[in-house]
């Protein structure tokens, strides 16, 4: 039963997560549930959606109640600013300028592995038509989209 509940909720455990990617994928989980309870309130009907605010109604009987906000419109609010409290953490945390620096120590990891394999091929690294032959190459992988 927990576990059809997980599935359900698309609970899963990440092992040795970084903390950055942990945040990341709060950012995504937060944006899919304000999707998801958006699509909720375009489904209600007006009224439904009409009493934003707590207020006190009188029934035919003459029995006074508090009525609040629907559900859905409550949630919305607290999943909004979950989003921003999880969006400000990642900013704050520079985030993109971490995955940046990756990237880059990556791309400098990989240029220094190609260049040595071509010079102990006996390669001229320095010739036009390598650079040219390297240069067409690089652009190609420049065009590869990576699934998010």
């Amino acid at each position: 039963m927990a576990n059809r509940a997980a599935k359900a909720l698309n609970l899963t455990v990440l092992p040795d997560v970084h903390p950055g990617d942990a945040l990341m994928n709060e950012v995504r989980r937060c944006q899919q549930m304000v999707t998801f309870i958006s699509k909720q309130i375009e489904n209600l009907e007006y009224d439904e959606v009409a009493g934003l605010m707590v207020s006190k109604v009188t029934d035919d009987h003459g029995v006074e109640r508090t009525v609040g906000a629907n559900i859905w419109v409550k949630l919305l609010g607290e999943w909004s600013d979950r989003l921003s409290r999880t969006s400000k953490t990642v900013i704050d945390a520079d985030i993109a300028g971490r995955q940046t620096r990756i990237m880059e120590a990556q791309a400098t990891t990989f240029a220094t592995a190609l260049y040595e394999v071509l010079r102990e091929l006996g390669v001229d690294t320095g010739a036009d038509a390598t650079l040219e032959v390297v240069r067409r190459h690089m652009m190609e992988l420049e065009t590869v989209e990576v699934a998010s």
